[in-house]
């Protein structure tokens, strides 16, 4: 974090910059701030922290950028979050589906509270638009992710289907499971390892009869580490992800070249904290009209972020391809879908 913000403070018109340890007590913070007299505060960086700060009222009086969500009241019109959060790009997904026309989505994630938070995000959304419910499939290890795509996809009543078929005839009887039609998209929420453990059992398992079901997924499924050495295995998988952390989406290439000399092998998540403290750093100049002109979009390190009536910063992430071995940007359709309620009123307004 500390080395994304230096780095921000390259490109930014401000003067002095102090650092102070997060962990301090209430008391502690609060009789520093007051000999400081900042002008503006970026952080804490942890949930409790944010949350102990926010109950003794430590920074109440002052412009606040805390770098994490914050689930109670908002104490000021000046304090911010921003965070790096899965529900982002899981509504951007959702989005895009209901865009396309899909109406079958199935999710698979991982059996953990991060999983199951993700998943009931995406059925609330969904159900918001859509009168369908999408099918979910939580794995508890890799040895259960072929039985939770099998059973999901109804290969194995396929195979009971060809047996009982067989069984009536002494010749050998040609056939070829299928797996169910209805299901128009898949949506992963699994980890970069556990994404390459999943994309080659849906290959397959979706039956050769059907169209090939569209394969997407979050930033979790993306390692540079990782591709650095496999990308084979995800032919065809949209996700999406941070521009900062594809190569072919970078508009500050002396950053990420001055980055990647000073540190190729950081791993995944500090990369991605690394752009998410430049953003706080250099936002800061926008950050007030950011909050008072609905729809207005700064282009960061993270995505293009806006700041809602609660001052959550949100982040429209950049989508990208697996392709031929590569990774490819793509551009995604996607548009504000409508409420079921709007939606019954404008079927109503047509008819008349």
């Amino acid at each position: 974090l500390k080395a994304g913000v230096l780095a921000g403070l390259d490109n930014a018109s401000i003067g002095e910059t102090i650092f102070i340890d997060e962990m301090l007590s209430s008391a502690e913070l609060s009789a520093k701030l007051l000999e400081i007299q900042p002008n503006f505060i970026i952080g804490p960086l942890l949930k409790a922290n944010i949350d102990k700060l926010v109950a003794s009222k430590a920074l109440q009086d002052y412009p606040v950028l805390h770098l994490n969500t914050f689930d109670g009241e908002r104490q000021s019109p000046q304090h911010y979050f921003f965070a790096l959060n899965p529900e982002h790009e899981v509504q951007q997904a959702l989005e895009h589906f209901l865009t396309v026309g899909y109406q079958k989505p199935m999710l698979l994630a991982p059996n953990n509270s991060s999983g199951q938070r993700l998943v009931d995000f995406f059925n609330l959304q969904w159900q918001r638009y859509s009168e369908t419910t999408p099918e979910v499939g939580l794995y508890n290890d890799k040895k259960d992710m072929p039985t939770t795509i099998v059973n999901l996809l109804e290969v194995d009543k396929s195979k009971e289907r060809i047996a009982t078929v067989k069984s009536l005839f002494k010749q050998e009887v040609e056939s070829e499971t299928r797996s169910r039609r209805d299901i128009d998209v898949i949506y992963i929420l699994g980890d970069a390892i556990e994404t390459r453990l999943i994309k080659p059992y849906l290959d397959v398992n979706v039956s050769t009869f059907a169209d090939r079901i569209p394969l997407y997924a979050s930033s979790k499924s993306h390692s540079k580490q990782i591709d650095s050495t496999d990308k084979g295995d995800l032919d065809g998988l949209y996700f999406t992800e941070l521009p900062w952390m594809l190569s072919g989406q970078i508009t500050d290439h002396a950053l990420r070249q001055q980055y990647n000399s000073l540190w190729p092998e950081q791993a995944d998540i500090s990369q991605r904290l690394f752009a998410m403290a430049y953003d706080s750093v250099a936002m800061l100049s926008n950050i007030t009209q950011l909050s008072m002109i609905p729809g207005k979009r700064f282009n960061g390190l993270t995505g293009q972020l806006s700041i809602t009536s609660d001052g959550q910063i949100n982040r429209h992430l950049n989508w990208a391809q697996y392709k031929d071995r590569q990774i490819k940007a793509v551009q995604l359709e996607t548009t504000a879908p409508l409420p079921l309620f709007m939606q019954s009123a404008t079927s109503l307004s047509d008819s008349e």
